[in-house]
């Protein structure tokens, strides 16, 4: 039984992706799961109200929408805007603290995690932050200032991080290990004995992964069948007729959870949260780096996971149609490369992140089951 008080508040707060979206909801399930039937209030502080269409509607959390600003690195009318937008966002911030009195912030960064961490701080609520990459974003740098702990997903020290606040426990992830197989084949129509390849890029998909495949397509869906998750808008004119192609320009939670279940090979971006789903469920993978990436963290990623011996890291600035083809094609005809890599994916992954991160929220918080 919870001891210290009948409610025990938990603000979370990040944005503007999935990538930030997602992990949140994952440590706000194990919270849960470790209260059971007392003592938690969860308060969802995020940018937009469309993030919340992602989320399973099993989930009931209650969500407040948060208007700010993005951190640009450049000067434009689009700059100006944002900081009216960021004073707005402020404002909220500051409603939403006095409205809900949170006991701890849990941030999982980006911009829209911005106003509430620093408005937290002004009244003297602890935050715990994570960064999920391993070359920390422009908005974590700064926030973990106001940090008393930063969780991280990659071992190591960081240079742009205070590293006596570090604790490393991994990339809190929904359970995408738990898809299956059988619902698979009937959610996507697919060939039972047919080798099954998913392309993604992460929740908002890859322009470039998906231009690379469509100049590919006539010969991957000779040999194989594709789940492809193109992202909103990311492709509309990409032709849809290709026997054995299925397009989506997303796919919800059980839907990823099916798509991995029958994924022999994955093609990726290198976000934290990819590469972390993919060593959860163990698939090989081929990875190809944010192009146009000013911090580098997913060519870093992916770096620290090929070195692992998970998968395969294609350059996004030389790689061609006919490069990734070669690759696919060399992975699928060699069964034990995957088996290997596939080993090493889940030696890399951390599928109990969320819950020690979840418990890591309480016990540094003092509060007693």
């Amino acid at each position: 039984m919870l001891k210290q008080k009948k409610y025990f508040k938990i603000m979370m707060t990040g944005g503007g992706t999935g990538g930030h979206m997602f992990p949140l909801i994952a440590v706000a399930r194990e919270l849960e799961e470790i209260s059971y039937t007392a003592g938690f209030q969860i308060r969802f502080i995020l940018v937009g109200p469309e993030m919340k269409k992602d989320i399973s509607r099993e989930d009931h959390f209650i969500y407040r929408h948060l208007i700010t600003g993005k951190l640009r690195r450049y000067l434009s009318f689009k700059t100006i805007l944002d900081i009216f937008k960021t004073i707005i966002g402020f404002i909220q911030a500051f409603y939403y603290m006095l409205l809900y009195k949170p006991d701890i912030i849990f941030s999982k960064g980006g911009y829209g995690s911005f106003p509430t961490v620093v408005i937290g701080w002004l009244f003297r609520i602890p935050v715990i932050s994570h960064e999920s990459d391993s070359v920390p974003g422009a908005a974590n740098r700064l926030l973990s200032i106001f940090s008393k702990k930063i969780i991280v997903s990659f071992p190591g020290e960081y240079d742009s991080l205070p590293n006596k606040k570090i604790e490393y426990i991994g990339n809190p992830m929904r359970q995408m290990d738990k898809g299956i197989k059988s619902d698979a084949l009937k959610e996507f129509s697919l060939i039972p004995d047919k080798p099954t390849l998913l392309i993604i890029g992460g929740s908002q998909g890859s322009h470039q992964i998906n231009m690379l495949v469509q100049d590919i397509l006539p010969e991957l869906t000779d040999k194989y069948q594709i789940i492809h998750q193109v992202g909103k808008n990311k492709l509309p004119e990409l032709d849809k007729e290709f026997k054995n192609y299925h397009m989506y320009e997303f796919l919800n939670e059980n839907g990823m959870k099916n798509a991995y279940a029958a994924a022999d090979l994955v093609i990726s971006r290198a976000g934290a949260g990819s590469i972390f789903e993919i060593a959860m469920t163990g698939k090989p993978s081929i990875l190809i780096p944010l192009k146009h990436d000013p911090s580098n963290h997913q060519k870093e990623n992916a770096k620290r996971y090929a070195e692992a011996g998970a998968c395969i890291v294609l350059d996004p600035r030389k790689v061609l149609p006919r490069t990734l083809l070669e690759n696919i094609n060399d992975l699928m005809n060699n069964q034990d490369k995957r088996d290997k890599m596939s080993k090493a994916a889940k030696a890399f992954a951390k599928p109990d992140a969320a819950k020690k991160i979840a418990e890591f929220i309480l016990n540094y918080s003092g509060y007693e089951k």
